[in-house]
């Protein structure tokens, strides 16, 4: 990948001279960089700043915050942010990137041009909500990511980065403490207690093979332990049909009690 020329350091010695002080490279640049501000009619401080705007929308060290952001003003998350449940559908569509309260105008719009339309996706998801748990239902943004990652969805940007502000969620937010991978085999028995060991080490040493990578937190090395997350490791149990989801609830409330809302929502309490 090419690396990127920074207008602000090319002109960092500059920014005080009129542009025919400036090497004839630099005078083309700047002629096409700061269209449409000319270089003379501004000073030094509006030149620096011009110059590190354009380095802001062209470098691509910045791109994931630029798409955060344009996401973030497209579905107006400053007013979806300040809620603390979202019912099925707001979240549904809030996934694909789309205010709800414009949802009824935008049911027949392509998300990115191609494939399925809105309504299509969203009701697609609300059909696998509705397997999961009362579609009904209002949940706070953390318990719906929790869900869609059992679902394996596409979560946006600007919900991970939701969840992850400081002071965005209570304790009960932060993700689960990852425990070894003696403590998994230890809670998580499947079978007899020798042939779940074997079974365990087995799928833990080949965790990409197996689709345990997303549930690893820490390979480990050398005489340190790997690390695992249990509400994680719950979630694919049940998926691949070892552990009812309440078998997997019971465990969780039983030995990681951080995880208890993973727990609910594999097993919603009565």
């Amino acid at each position: 990948m090419a690396k990127f020329d920074s207008l602000k350091a090319a002109l960092k010695d500059y920014f005080d001279k009129p542009l025919c002080g400036l090497p004839k490279y630099l005078q083309d640049r700047v002629n096409q960089d700061f269209s449409p501000m000319p270089w003379d009619v501004l000073d030094a401080a509006q030149r620096r700043l011009v110059a590190e705007q354009w380095d802001y929308q062209n470098d691509p060290a910045t791109l994931p915050e630029r798409e955060r952001l344009w996401d973030e003003s497209c579905v107006d998350w400053a007013y979806w942010r300040k809620l603390k449940r979202l019912t099925a559908l707001e979240f549904c569509i809030l996934r694909h990137v789309h205010d709800p309260r414009k949802f009824e105008g935008d049911r027949n719009s392509i998300p990115g041009g191609t494939g399925k339309t809105l309504d299509e996706r969203v009701s697609d998801d609300m059909r696998i909500i509705a397997r999961e748990k009362d579609n009904e239902s209002s949940l706070s943004l953390i318990k719906w990511i929790a869900l869609a990652e059992q679902q394996s969805w596409v979560i946006p940007s600007y919900m991970r980065a939701e969840v992850g502000r400081d002071g965005a969620t209570d304790a009960q937010g932060q993700h689960p403490q990852a425990v070894t991978a003696r403590k998994i085999e230890t809670e998580f028995i499947i079978g007899g207690v020798p042939e779940s060991n074997k079974w365990w080490r087995t799928r833990m040493s080949n965790a990409s093979r197996y689709g345990l990578s997303e549930s690893r937190a820490n390979r480990g090395r050398g005489k340190t332990p790997s690390l695992w997350y249990p509400d994680r490791i719950a979630c694919w149990l049940e998926s691949k049909g070892h552990l009812t989801k309440k078998q997997a609830a019971n465990i969780l409330r039983k030995h990681f009690p951080d995880c208890a809302d993973s727990a609910d929502l594999l097993d919603p309490p009565e």
